[in-house]
């Protein structure tokens, strides 16, 4: 069976399958020709219009990666009829800008999801494929870090959560667009925001308030998240997560605590001495009691801090988590006018 007839050009005029193995013996040789070091740019051309898918893929391949490629065979490639073939340019960073900004309209989806991930793809070009019919499309582009501010804005509010859910894996967020993606109706694109491990602690505990079992687990075993955060879970109606979240109390004082506006020192690394008399609570400064309450044998007037309303609460949990806390001190907490602090001592 004859090959299809493929039309190719050079600085001579076009030619057909007819004229190039008039000229060679077979396939075989017009390939080993087209990647010998002082082939011409007929002889490159006269190969790419082989009729053989893998032999032209490996061609281009090769051709593509060489040190510079001849605009003629550029062009060959970009008009080949083949997808895969095209797909390759789409992705090489040194393809012109007008055969990039062409591929935007190419019929094939594969190509386009390459020309969305090259790096060097136009910006206009790149926008274009953020309102592709093609979700694959928009999701490539919607990836890229190229991608202009505005349209990562604008995408942080699709109307489809799969494309929310990759902008929310971006690390380029800014503070603005991490906590609308927080607040997103779908646990998949606030998944996605915290398996980004960011560090916001306003987007962890916006996190706290979503009614979703899983995701508030994934919260609290988060690297990022702080003894505030995890406090938050003493008094959860869940006892899983009460369980775990008291199982890391030990790592509260070693994450930064919110001061008690009367005192804004810093919180002392554990080993330095802090200030204040450990045998009056009324003396202590706040500072002394979230260091003390890393010790294994804190004093008492750490516990009795737990039935001052004006110590912060997060600190007043903390210290009902711990199992050494004095049964005194938690039946005077379950009459607490605070009803976080009342069900996380009567959950003891």
């Amino acid at each position: 069976m004859n090959p299809p007839q493929r039309q190719a050009s050079d600085t001579s005029g076009s030619f057909d399958i007819d004229e190039i193995l008039g000229v060679f013996a077979n396939w075989e040789e017009i390939m080993r020709c087209a990647r010998h070091h002082n082939a011409t740019v007929k002889e490159k051309l006269y190969a790419l219009a082989c009729p053989h898918l893998a032999d032209r893929e490996q061609l281009v391949s090769w051709l593509l990666g060489s040190e510079e490629t001849h605009p003629e065979v550029i062009s060959a490639i970009a008009n080949d009829p083949a997808p895969e073939i095209r797909a390759l340019l789409a992705a090489y960073e040194e393809t012109p800008a007008k055969h990039l900004n062409a591929f935007v309209n190419d019929p094939s989806e594969t190509v386009r999801i390459h020309l969305a991930s090259n790096p060097a793809t136009p910006p206009l070009a790149l926008t274009s494929l953020t309102h592709d019919s093609s979700l694959n499309v928009v999701l490539a582009a919607a990836s890229a870090q190229h991608l202009e501010p505005s349209e990562v804005e604008r995408l942080t509010q699709h109307r489809l959560s799969a494309v929310r859910t990759v902008i929310a894996q971006r690390r380029d967020l800014w503070p603005a667009l991490t906590h609308r993606l927080a607040t997103d109706r779908s646990k998949r694109v606030v998944a996605a925001l915290l398996q980004a491990a960011t560090t916001d602690p306003q987007i962890l505990n916006t996190i706290v308030t979503i009614p979703d079992q899983k995701l508030r687990h994934s919260l609290i075993t988060h690297p990022a998240a702080s003894s505030v955060v995890i406090a938050g879970f003493f008094a959860d109606p869940e006892h899983n997560l009460r369980d775990l979240a008291r199982s890391r109390n030990m790592a509260f004082t070693r994450a930064p605590w919110p001061l008690h506006p009367s005192n804004s020192s810093a919180v002392p690394t554990r080993g330095t001495a802090p200030t204040g008399d450990r045998n009056n609570h009324q003396s202590l400064t706040l500072t002394a009691i979230y260091w003390m309450l890393d010790a294994d044998y804190p004093s008492p007037s750490v516990f009795n801090a737990a039935t001052n309303p004006e110590m912060p609460l997060q600190l007043r949990l903390a210290i009902l988590a711990r199992r050494d806390v004095p049964t005194s001190i938690i039946e005077t907490c379950i009459n607490d006018h605070d009803p976080r602090i009342s069900t996380a001592a009567t959950n003891r």
